[in-house]
């Protein structure tokens, strides 16, 4: 089994317990220039590219920023031929470039260096069929013109005939022999020092248009040529003094994005597994993907995902040329037949499928309007969007046997983007913030920051996730690209697998992705302490001509007070809306060094009462130094710091939420704006549960009504008492009198007690203050929210 190992394998094995705490609102980190803080800072083109990005997607500038890569149309392809490899027939994979030449091989590439002032001359004494030179552009692209630039000086002249030929790189023998068409050429001599070629289709081509903008726009479109080519040979008919040429300069309508999609994590896929679809994205015109539906079978389709967002305005779909085609088809000509094409920016529809857009519905009329043949060339051209997924689908194979077969042929589908890339996720490595600081220690983490640039439509994204355990993960891919199962890859065959790759992953213990954050500096979201984190950002745009610019990011941490704090809450079953006496015990886990804590804070479900606090310490009834109330947070400092006795802290409350998590933190008052949350002792052993209402509807609980009411100033029975809890929601219930025949008298105003339950008291009064005649009335108790409503009645009677 081939393995490929793309991380180190040395790592630690920390066992830990990944929970997500979110600290109560009024907890602020204050910013502190205590030398116990610590900063990871990512500043410098070496370290952003040390994170994980879809591959073309960025562009890192010396200063240390990172930006959306900008793809800038009509370039010129020769210029960076050089970043572009395939293989020759023997396999030896070869670069781009000036690739032959019949003499003077050792200047050829200066023909492709983009200085006018450097040139190719070829041997002034060797025979005229050795004066010519080809170029290797590294990949089969779309051309639109070639330019060759001559010099014109003392020992450099121009060429003063010569012939353009182009080739797309399908071999003709098994050697690396590739039949030539001419592009362009001389008539008569000349003595030019720029000449320009615009290339004309080798195929038919058929252009498809929609909603390209004014008329003007998208007749410059319609009016647009092009070809692929890899090859360009230029070819020297006679011979003169000095013949030199400075560049040739192949323009081409933009990167086409299809040839990195696997390297980038995309897929291209066939849905019924027919043929190889990766092989139409992959720059060579001797590959190919094609496929042929017989009555019975699945509708040829296939999916493509580019692996990242772009803004996409051009599809170009290519089978090959007529001769070749015949030469190596006989009568079975390949051909681009009837389909559909839909795009998709990565919405989801409710069962979770990508939600694609029809961009472009089969016509057959469409691609059979000028011949009797189906398109070589087929090109999809509409207004810039961005695009993640795209998929074709094949409606029918034309013509009177369409209802028999569909078949499809494809040698090249190549993706033009326009603008900004329009979405890039990049995740950060394991940052071990143990090995940062020397110690390999787990840390508190207080907060992350980061500097950007943000023009109009731009935006960064950030999110977080943290752990204290790392492991080997092994992945298993097909031959196409495709991830699958362990158990699938043993079970396909041998020539479908393709590598099998082993990373250092996340460990059990990790909490899942953090919400995003909302502004830079934003306190830490993920769990904490902890020994590695891992960063998310997504830089996107909403328009093509903008981008963010992502400058520096700090995470800002300090030491851990304990090597680890665990705790629990008990009981952990409760009533609805009864007042409970629960306790919240601390268990130190301690390690060396550890400063240990004297500060203790507790989120809880309802404002706590001092009075009724009891703190023990290692058992012991302690005395607190100071307890602090704030809304539903309670802080508790100890008359000392502990660092290995257990500390219980007791109270009363009220919950009306069942699994009411109960959150708390350690903290030292030398470092008051740091918190260390406390985890769960064991799986949810700081949850509370209230078994009586899982499931059920109700909203209110422990009702009470005083039943009868006797108006007569006695001091007895003036106004009757009504008194409950409502539950799981903070919706305002609404208690009303009502006549037994439906008539409102009175809508009542009630006080929420220290313990959250609602009191309401009518005193026998109509809207208006007057005493109600003597008889029974229906009291109202209703609670309406989202989650529910629930609507209770009682019977009050008045009498004098």
């Amino acid at each position: 089994m081939q393995q490929r190992v793309r991380s180190q394998r040395n790592f630690l094995m920390v066992v830990g317990l990944a929970v997500l705490v979110v600290l109560p609102a009024w907890v602020l980190y204050a910013q502190t220039n205590s030398s116990a803080l610590a900063l990871y800072r990512v500043n410098r083109q070496s370290q952003w590219r040390e994170w994980t990005f879809p591959i073309g997607t960025l562009e890192f500038a010396p200063d240390g920023s990172v930006t959306p890569v900008e793809f800038k149309g009509t370039h010129n392809a020769a210029l960076n031929a050089k970043d572009f490899t395939h293989a020759l027939v023997s396999g030896k994979e070869i670069q781009g470039g000036a690739w032959k030449a019949g003499s003077n091989f050792a200047a050829a590439d200066n023909i492709i260096d983009g200085d006018p002032e450097t040139f190719w001359q070829p041997n002034a004494d060797a025979p005229l069929d050795e004066w010519w030179i080809e170029i290797d552009l590294g990949r089969a692209t779309l051309v639109t013109e070639i330019r060759l630039i001559f010099p014109d000086q003392e020992g450099a002249r121009p060429f003063s005939e010569f012939r353009v030929f182009g080739t797309e790189g399908r071999r003709v023998t098994r050697s690396d022999i590739f039949s030539f068409h001419l592009i362009g050429g001389t008539t008569k001599p000349i003595n030019e020092t720029l000449v320009i070629y615009d290339v004309q289709p080798l195929v038919r081509e058929v252009k498809r248009i929609r909603a390209l903008g004014d008329e003007e726009e998208a007749a410059a479109v319609v009016a647009e040529t092009y070809d692929m080519l890899q090859y360009i040979r230029i070819l020297v008919d006679a011979k003169t003094p000095d013949a030199a040429i400075a560049e040739v300069e192949v323009y081409t309508p933009g990167e086409n994005i299809a040839l990195q999609t696997l390297a980038r994590g995309g897929t291209i896929q066939e849905r019924a597994g027919r043929g190889f679809a990766f092989k139409m994205a992959d720059g060579d015109a001797n590959t190919d993907w094609g496929a042929r539906r017989e009555r019975g079978q699945d509708p040829i389709a296939w999916d493509w995902d580019l692996g990242a967002l772009f803004w996409v305005e051009r599809v170009v779909m290519r089978t090959s040329d007529f001769l070749l085609r015949t030469l190596t088809y006989g009568s079975n000509l390949p051909q681009i037949r009837t389909h559909s094409l839909s795009v998709s920016a990565g919405e989801r529809t409710l069962t979770g499928a990508v939600d694609f857009d029809e961009l472009f519905v089969g016509d057959t009329a469409a691609l059979l309007s000028t011949s009797s043949e189906f398109p070589g060339q087929l090109t999809y051209l509409f207004a810039p969007q961005p695009v993640r997924f795209v998929a074709a689908e094949w409606v029918g194979g034309g013509g009177a046997s369409s209802f028999q077969f569909q078949s499809g042929f494809l040698v090249e589908t190549q993706i033009f983007p326009v603008g900004h890339v329009a979405q890039v996720e990049m995740n950060s490595d394991f940052i071990d913030l143990g090995q940062i600081a020397g110690d390999d220690r787990a840390k508190v983490i207080k907060s992350l920051d980061w500097q950007a640039d943000l023009p109009p439509g731009a935006r960064i994204q950030a999110r977080t996730r943290s752990g204290n355990e790392l492991q080997e993960i092994f992945s298993y891919f097909r031959k196409d690209g495709t991830e699958v199962t362990d158990e699938q890859y043993e079970q396909m065959a041998k020539a479908l697998r393709g590598e099998v790759t082993s990373t250092i992953g996340i460990g059990d213990d990790w909490s899942k992705w953090s919400n995003f954050y909302q502004r830079p500096g934003e306190q830490f979201l993920s769990p904490s302490p902890r020994r590695f984190v891992q960063i998310q950002l997504i830089l996107s745009s909403d328009r093509a001509s903008t981008a963010p610019t992502m400058r520096s990011l700090e995470l800002e941490f300090t030491d851990a007070f304990l090597a680890g704090v665990e705790g629990e809450i008990l009981p952990r079953t409760a009533e609805p809306g009864v007042m409970q006496l629960f306790s919240f015990r601390i268990v130190p886990v301690l390690g060396t060094r550890d400063p240990g804590f004297n500060r203790i804070l507790l989120q809880t479900p309802t404002p706590i009462d001092p009075a009724d606090l009891i703190l023990k310490i290692a058992g012991a009834d302690t005395a607190p130094a100071t307890v602090l109330v704030t809304g539903d947070s309670l802080l508790v400092e100890l008359p000392r710091t502990v660092r290995r006795e257990e500390v219980e802290v007791a109270f009363n409350t009220v919950l009306k939420n069942n699994a009411t998590v109960f959150k708390a933190f350690v903290g030292q008052t030398t470092q008051p704006e740091i918190w260390q949350p406390v985890d769960p002792l064991q799986r949810a052993a700081t949850t509370v549960y209230l078994p009586g209402i899982p499931g059920s509807g109700q909203l209110i609980a422990n009702l009470t009504v005083q039943p009868f009411v006797s108006p007569n100033g006695d001091g007895i029975g003036d106004a009757a008492q009504i008194h409950f809890n409502v539950l799981k929601v903070d919706a305002p219930p609404e208690v009303q009198i009502y006549t037994l025949d439906g008539r409102l008298i009175n809508t009542l105003k009630g006080q929420l007690q220290a313990d959250q339950s609602h009191l309401y008291s009518w005193s026998a009064q109509d809207r208006d203050g007057a005493i109600v005649p003597p008889g029974s009335y229906l009291c109202r108790i209703g609670v309406d929210a989202q989650a529910g409503a629930e609507n209770l009645l009682r019977v009050i009677s008045v009498a004098y």
